[in-house]
């Protein structure tokens, strides 16, 4: 199995059998710390540390894989692309781009 943990959600890729077994446990573990209590299948969790994930699952003698840094390749290439962005076009403000002038014409019509 293969955990990693950003500051609120923990990702799984099963390998070993016991894959769901453990994914259900540690959804138990954290309910409590549970962000989104309407949406059940949104799994984020508040103040869960890598260490304590590490540690439910080596008290249950499972072996496992722990990546420190995620991967999250979208949210990086998302961050090229906002600085990339930044550098060749000045940003235009809401005001800017949609004056009160527009709205007033358009409420004459």
């Amino acid at each position: 199995m293969v955990l990693t943990a950003t500051v609120t959600k923990v990702h799984r890729q099963p390998t070993p059998d016991c894959a769901k077994i453990l994914h259900l446990a540690l959804h138990f573990l954290f309910e409590e710390r549970r962000v989104n209590l309407v949406n059940k299948r949104r799994e984020f969790y508040e103040n869960v540390g890598l260490e304590e994930i590490e540690a439910f699952v080596k008290d249950r003698g499972l072996s496992a894989q722990f990546l420190r840094i995620p991967e999250a390749k979208e949210y990086r290439e998302s961050l090229a692309i906002r600085s990339q962005q930044a550098a060749v076009v000045p940003k235009e403000s809401a005001a800017e781009r949609f004056p009160s002038s527009l709205f007033q014409a358009a409420a004459a019509e």
